[in-house]
């Protein structure tokens, strides 16, 4: 039973009227239910158990095959699009729909407002918001540090998509006219959604948003320092530094010769890597840059000392 559903649906929801087309009647699949084989995800809908964790998205994705006219949205389809997203406390999921009231059905919350089918794709047949519409939905949802993390992301993909074959993205994510096509594509979706709740704050939000932020941590961090009134920096920027190399930085106040580096968890993982961006640090600063670091933690909750450091070296000549 398990083979011929996966190799049907791989872990994708099915219903048992999907099941029974292809010969697995409903006895058999409530049996491989019984035997952990599939997961009950709502009323008629299951998939297959994954080899270890499912994803998250699966109840939402029931939830959108069962709606007509549904699609998986918000955090959930940040997640079926491997698009990174806010961090929350919550395992809540999302769904919207076209009419109907908002609701929550177990886990999922379905959200009623404006869908035309433009702003839907169907992933692994199932119907999920475009990148764009998430992006969207985000950024009317959470605050400007929050709602960069996706806009900047999807504006990136949308200029890796349709930039210069073989340019190196770190420079066409800074060509004016391919940023300006890629925010026009989100402002485009976002005028559809004009009347919603949040739509002014995700408008705020594109105007800023930077597809030469190269993760969810510059992303996050260049919207704390914006909401606190610090003056917009350049986002990957080329640095020479003192030996003549080329380096390139995170964010760059460059009328104040200030750095902005974030350093994420990941980020030095080995004593070598440590070296070079000691050696790194050492050429930018002989060059006459001053280099400001942060981490994740110093942008969570209370980031008034990064703001204050950050206030400090700026005001410096």
């Amino acid at each position: 039973t398990r083979a011929a559903l996966l190799a049907a649906f791989g872990h994708r929801p099915f219903s048992l009227h999907a099941a029974a087309a292809i010969g697995v009647t409903r006895e058999r699949v409530r049996g491989a239910e019984r035997l952990g084989v599939i997961q009950h995800l709502r009323r008629g809908m299951y998939a297959v158990s994954a080899p270890e964790t499912s994803p998250a998205w699966l109840s939402a994705a029931a939830t959108a095959v069962a709606i007509s006219g549904a699609a998986v949205s918000h955090l959930s389809a940040a997640a079926m699009h491997a698009l990174p997203a806010p961090v929350t406390r919550t395992s809540l999921q999302h769904v919207t729909q076209r009419d109907g009231r908002t609701r929550m059905v177990g886990h999922v919350r379905i959200h009623s407002c404006p869908l035309p089918e433009t702003h839907i794709v169907s992933l692994a047949d199932v119907p999920v918001t475009t990148e764009e519409r998430t992006a969207v939905d985000l950024a009317r949802t959470f605050s400007l540090p929050e709602g960069l993390i996706c806009l900047d992301r999807v504006m990136r993909r949308d200029i890796e998509r349709s930039g210069p074959p073989c340019v190196d993205i770190r420079f066409a994510a800074r060509q004016p006219d391919l940023v300006q096509a890629a925010r026009d594509r989100i402002a485009k979706v976002l005028a559809d959604v004009a009347s919603l709740r949040g739509a002014q704050r995700a408008m705020r939000a594109l105007s800023l948003a930077d597809p030469a932020s190269e993760s969810p941590l510059e992303s996050q961090s260049r919207g704390v320092v914006l909401s606190r009134g610090i003056p917009p920096p350049i986002c990957g920027a080329p640095v020479l530094g003192a030996n003549g190399v080329t380096y390139w930085a995170d964010m760059l106040w460059e009328d104040q010769r200030v750095i902005g580096e974030c350093d994420g968890a990941s980020k030095y993982t080995t004593p070598d890597v440590l070296w070079r961006e000691k050696l790194r640090q050492e050429s930018l600063e002989q060059a006459g840059w001053r280099v400001g670091r942060w981490t994740y933690a110093d942008i969570q909750g209370n980031a008034a000392p990064l703001i204050v450091r950050l206030r400090r070296a700026l005001a410096r000549r």
